[in-house]
């Protein structure tokens, strides 16, 4: 009888009494058929662990025998280079390779596992090699080869084992084909040379990996079912030098064994570990076994899963017919349970939807095939903020914001009586009158007759992701406008690494963002420790420096800020084992600290920066040699001038009774021109000395500096009845007094002298502090200087008066102008002719010691 759902006790105790019966007997199936399983496949693995512990121990017997060959070879070898150590041509004998040779050919004829045999003294040259293109003369650093002091030798005798190097010999050039390779070991010996000094060498064999391949595959041959599926030779300390391996393998074969395996074969000889296969990183079982000689160890591991598919296979009947007898019975008794339950899942549904409907997070209306609401949930009356009395009744008219074209309302009327789904985006009215924009799918209900009877509309509320995507618009324009820059940017991690690299400037410097990735940034931007050490610190730091890139050189501005790291995610469980997937570690990897940086390329501006740099020393040196030349000319030039003066002066004395008019006017000229000729050379000696002999610029106060301008003026001023006006207080400055003294007196002097015939002469100094240097004014009611006159009047031996209208050589203001340079200003004129000039100087403040203009 099938119990109806209205009588409740009975229909529970039925279950409830199906349910223990089911219970029961699939107990006892599972219990009977698990403790078989697992008895089998705990022997399985008893037995997996003695095969592997076997094999390791004939692989590593195998390999000790071949190295041990070996070892005699190179011996024997070492023993005759070290009978000729008192030969004085050893040397030569070795390099020449006509002793060597036959000795390295009949040693490799018995063993053909060699490949190479070499020769090196202590500092790694290359005395003789066997290999087809020999590198005799060439150097080997040993270091790179795991061989040298360091290297692990053999338990007993001086053999060393080095590091499987790519490439078919040692010490050849070019690019190795892939997956060629040698492993080097050396026998060093002692050699006593004629001098009675002792010398180190090393005799050297170079491996052929493949006969180590044959090994392990005869030993894993053996292998019952071929159970061993990772073959590994190490050295005692970690490094791997060739591997056997019947799964596919990762791309990059690690170089070095596991810590955890590194660290067990250091306690014990021989023993296994378990969850680990150190190349594919599988979960297993692996067995190793140490050398008894040499400091080699055979690691041979089997994965889980090849076990557990031996299991299988062993176990497959039992595995199949469980779970079908379990599905018999349990089909059996579910039959019997559904008629029961049936209904009452069908009202828990209706409940259900029910609840998610009113409680679900979107808002839902329901309307009539007219279009009036009937029913909305409690998510639209939070939305909206209308109850459910204000809207039952009413169109859906009533929230619309009346912002949107009647067309998108024609068109989603349309498609609904039609029977289609429409959706799309609608901007509605909140009861306060705030507007929200919600995606909407709308579509039609059918009755059991198959019309329409109802509408039902489902809206989300995404007015806050449209104002994210619109300011994630903007940042992305932002964004995409910084990388059509010129520049690169880049991230730097606290390790130093570069994790990404965009922008156009990877174009210009013809670089890829690959090329970039995964490199450390000292060995993109040498010398850069410091400032990327106070970028990770919290700094932001700006400097510039060269890079060496594989086609050219560059010099780089950079500007580095610090990357904090992001807040790990509450929602991903962190330290569990990835797929492999790049792209999915990427995404769960955390964002540790670092820098961000930003490289613009000023190679072009650094190249001008030298070019100018290299122009200015030019122009410097040739200023400094025409100083010299000025210098040493006007010492030469004066002596002759004095000599010329002195005789004519003599000429005059003597025989002035004798001469006539003429001859004595003529000698008055010559005399006249001798004093301008020396006058004028003691003008060029002072502007030569301004640069090269003037004191250290310090602070000077310019009070005292004008007090004593004006007091060697003292005779001109009385005789001119001229006024000084000093209007501003005067500043301290940084310069030379001495200098600034011959400044001032030359422009208050020429005010003096130029000045108008129908007043007497005023000069005002005026003073202020502008653009962050002093400025001074000498301003003065004289004969002016008109504006075509204004910059030549600054050259020297120009004059804008005849020398019969006043005295002078035309050099007073170069020595201004020279004067202002140096002391890191400047010095111009303006002012109307006929009315007086304004003499403008510029000076440094006292406490501004940057390097004035020489």
């Amino acid at each position: 009888m099938t119990p109806r759902l209205n009588e409740r006790s009975l229909s529970r105790r039925f279950v409830f009494s199906m349910i223990v019966i089911a219970g029961v007997v699939v107990s006892m199936i599972l219990g009977t058929a698990g403790v078989g399983l697992w008895t089998a496949l705990q022997q399985s693995r008893s037995a997996s662990a003695r095969t592997l512990a076997s094999s390791a121990e004939l692989v590593e017997k195998g390999m000790t025998r071949s190295v041990e060959s070996i070892d005699v070879l190179l011996a024997s070898l070492s023993y005759r280079l070290a009978d000729l150590g008192g030969h004085p041509a050893l040397h030569a004998e070795v390099v020449r390779g006509d002793v060597v040779a036959g000795m390295a050919q009949d040693m490799m004829r018995f063993a053909p596992h060699v490949r190479q045999i070499m020769i090196l003294d202590q500092q790694g040259v290359v005395l003789f090699d066997s290999a087809p293109s020999a590198a005799v003369g060439g150097q080997i650093d040993l270091a790179a080869l795991g061989l040298g002091d360091q290297a692990p030798r053999a338990l007993a005798g001086n053999l060393q084992i080095g590091l499987s190097v790519a490439g078919r010999f040692l010490g050849q050039a070019g690019v190795a084909p892939v997956g060629v390779s040698v492993i080097p070991v050396a026998y060093p010996f002692q050699v006593t040379m004629a001098s009675g000094q002792q010398e180190t060498f090393y005799a050297v064999a170079a491996i052929n990996p493949g006969f180590v391949q044959d090994s392990f595959d005869a030993v894993v041959a053996q292998d019952r079912g071929g159970i061993a599926e990772e073959v590994i030779l190490a050295r005692y300390d970690g490094p791997i030098l060739a591997v056997r391996a019947s799964a596919a393998l990762p791309i990059e074969i690690p170089k070095q064994v596991p810590a955890v395996l590194s660290g067990a074969i250091e306690r014990a000889e021989s023993g296994r570990l378990a969850d680990i296969l150190p190349l594919s990183a599988q979960f297993g079982d692996l067995h190793w076994q140490v050398s008894s000689r040499y400091p080699l160890v055979v690691v041979v591991g089997r994965s889980e899963h090849a076990l557990l598919n031996g299991w299988y296979d062993d176990q497959r009947v039992v595995l199949v017919s469980v779970p079908v007898l379990l599905l018999v019975v349990l089909a059996m008794m579910g039959g019997l349970i559904w008629q029961v339950i049936g209904r009452g899942r069908l009202q828990e549904q209706v409940r259900v939807l029910s609840q998610a409907l009113e409680q679900g997070p979107t808002a839902v209306l329901i309307t009539s095939a007219q279009g009036r609401i009937e029913y909305v949930n409690q998510a639209f009356t939070e939305m909206l903020g209308y109850s459910r009395t204000d809207v039952v009744g009413e169109t859906p008219r009533l929230i619309k914001s009346g912002l949107m074209q009647e067309a998108v309302y024609r068109e989603l009327w349309d498609t609904i009586t039609k029977g289609k789904v429409w959706s799309g985006e609608l901007l509605n009215r909140t009861k306060d009158g705030h507007l929200r924009w919600m995606i909407a799918a709308i579509s039609g209900v059918r009755g059991d007759d198959g019309d329409i009877s109802h509408f039902i509309a489902v809206e989300t509320d995404v007015s806050e992701q449209k104002r994210l995507d619109q300011r994630l618009n903007e940042i992305q324009k932002l964004v995409e406008g910084l990388l059509a820059l010129p520049v690169v940017l880049y991230r730097i991690n606290r390790s130093g690494v570069l994790t990404d690299a965009l922008g156009a400037g990877l174009e210009q410097l013809k670089l890829t963002r690959d090329a970039l990735i995964g490199r450390r940034y000292d060995d993109l931007f040498p010398g850069f420790a410091p400032q990327v050490q106070q970028a990770l610190e919290g700094q932001t730091v700006r400097f510039e420096g060269q890079s060496r890139f594989a086609h050219k050189t560059v010099w780089l501005e950079h500007l580095l800020v610090f990357d904090p790291a992001r807040p790990e995610s509450p929602y991903i469980k962190h330290g569990l084992p990835l797929s492999g997937n790049g792209t999915e570690s990427d995404l769960l990897l955390d964002h540790e600290d670092g820098a961000i940086g930003i490289a613009l390329d000023v190679t072009a501006r650094r190249q001008a920066e030298g070019r100018l740099s290299a122009t200015i020393d030019r122009l410097n040196a040739s200023n400094h040699e025409l100083e010299q030349f000025a210098y040493v000319a006007s010492h030469d030039l004066q002596e002759p001038l004095r000599i010329v003066s002195s005789y004519l002066s003599l000429l005059k004395r003597r025989y002035t009774d004798q001469l006539d008019e003429d001859a004595q006017v003529f000698i008055g000229y010559a005399i006249e021109g001798s004093h301008r000729m020396q006058s004028l050379i003691l003008d060029l000696l002072q502007l030569s000395r301004i640069g090269t002999q003037g004191r250290e610029l310090g602070p000077t106060d310019l009070s005292p500096v004008i007090e004593t301008a004006l007091a060697n003026l003292d005779l001109s001023i009385k005789e001119t009845q001229a006024s000084i006006i000093i209007r501003d207080p005067l500043p301290t400055v940084l310069g030379d007094g001495a200098q600034l003294i011959r400044l001032f007196q030359n422009l208050i002097g020429n005010a003096l002298k130029y000045r108008h015939p129908d007043r007497p002469p005023v000069v005002m100094i005026q003073c202020r502090f502008e653009g962050g240097l002093w400025h001074l004014v000498v301003e003065d009611n004289g004969l002016g200087i008109g504006e075509a006159f204004r910059d030549r009047i600054f050259l020297i031996f120009q004059r804008l008066q005849s020398r019969e209208d006043s005295q002078g050589n035309g050099i007073g203001l170069a020595i201004c102008r020279k004067i202002a340079e140096r002391h890191g200003g400047s010095i111009w004129v303006d002012g109307e002719e006929g009315r007086g000039s304004r003499f403008h100087v510029t000076l440094r403040r006292q406490d501004d010691m940057l390097p004035p203009v020489s």
